[in-house]
């Protein structure tokens, strides 16, 4: 039996169930209650029809049950089940050059606040766990996996302050080996936070700065400045925090002088490291929906075709975007300053695991 659940089968369960003939279920939204009804009522005969957040064929059509109920309190969820993964932490499958091995991820909080026109979530609805439950999340991880790194991949650790300063008090009384790395929006941190945030043993903090122009930041409905994106990189950097930051290309109302705005804001704010995407619409995203009315949209998601795109005035096609963004990338990790950061700031991986010399 093979069960599809995530973003993209959330998002086009038709599709995935007419795409993937070998598919037999998908799983709508969160999926542990949805995938724990699914199996009980398999083994137990129960009408599937009844089961909230399942699609499946039936008479040759796709049937959807009822939207799965959101998980309120998640600290009622029990914590993945590692146990039966430790093979594969003893054996180095878990990390990277960039992080250390062994490393873990965890998750504190769902969805987010915000609703910024390109993302998709599963859930929107904001909802975190306690910070005693979390802490003892990270008690079981280092205490049985040891491990040099973990990721909170929380859209936004800094969302609630009071519970954020309530972990990172713990992790400074407890004052961990390994080291963390945050996500955070840009309105979400101020100078005293950040501090707090390297005292706890966080190194490394991710920023949507998204854009270095305000009309694009505008348009994506992102509710914030270039001026709190050069702030919040300032912060960081003074605290002593790794600052990344990503960035999103080619949304419409992109020009090459929106571009160069960019540009500009990445060598004022100079952070340490920068991602930049090219626009795929996700399904199901305001974004996606504008692009498809106005006849924008490029391709579409499907098995074995090639991401979407939107098709902008300013630029020939999604050759010259990529190429751009593949520009603007390789200026920035070139950019001599970068670059020493980057061999200084890595360079310990190496020395503590040979192993990357093998990769």
């Amino acid at each position: 039996m093979l069960v599809l659940g995530g973003p993209h089968p959330t998002a086009m369960p038709d599709a995935s169930l007419q795409q993937i003939p070998e598919c037999d279920f998908v799983i709508r939204g969160e999926g542990e209650i949805a995938l724990y009804d699914l199996v009980t009522g398999l083994s137990s005969n129960r009408d599937l029809s009844k089961i909230k957040g399942v699609s499946f064929r039936s008479n040759g059509n796709v049937f959807h049950g009822e939207d799965a109920d959101i998980i309120r309190d998640l600290d009622e969820l029990p914590f993945p089940d590692r146990e039966g993964l430790m093979h594969h932490y003893q054996n180095d499958i878990y990390g990277h050059v960039h992080i250390g091995i062994p490393s873990d991820i965890i998750m504190t909080s769902r969805g987010c606040p915000f609703q910024c026109k390109f993302c998709f979530k599963v859930c929107s609805k904001y909802r975190s766990r306690s910070a005693e439950n979390v802490m003892k999340e990270i008690d079981w991880i280092v205490n049985n996996i040891e491990p040099e790194h973990i990721q909170i991949m929380d859209d936004s650790f800094t969302v609630q302050r009071k519970r954020c300063v309530e972990i990172l008090e713990a992790l400074i009384e407890k004052s961990y080996p390994c080291k963390f790395k945050v996500r955070s929006r840009v309105d979400a941190v101020d100078e005293e936070l950040l501090k707090k945030m390297k005292k706890a043993g966080i190194t490394t903090i991710v920023y949507g700065f998204e854009s270095g122009s305000q009309t694009m930041l505008n348009t994506f409905d992102k509710r914030t400045t270039v001026e709190q994106n050069i702030r919040a990189c300032k912060f960081a950097k003074k605290a002593g925090l790794n600052c990344f930051g990503d960035m999103l290309l080619f949304y419409p109302g992109e020009t090459k002088e929106t571009i160069k705005e960019t540009e500009r804001f990445i060598k004022n704010a100079r952070p340490h490291a920068v991602k930049f995407y090219v626009l795929s619409p996700l399904p199901r995203t305001r974004i996606y929906e504008e692009a498809k009315n106005n006849k924008q949209l490029i391709g579409n998601w499907g098995i074995g075709e090639a991401s979407p795109w939107i098709k902008l005035d300013a630029f020939k096609d999604i050759k010259e975007m990529e190429r751009i963004a593949k520009s603007l990338f390789l200026k920035q990790f070139l950019n001599p300053w970068r670059f020493f950061w980057f061999f200084k700031s890595q360079g310990r991986s190496f020395l503590k695991r040979p192993i990357f010399l093998r990769l």
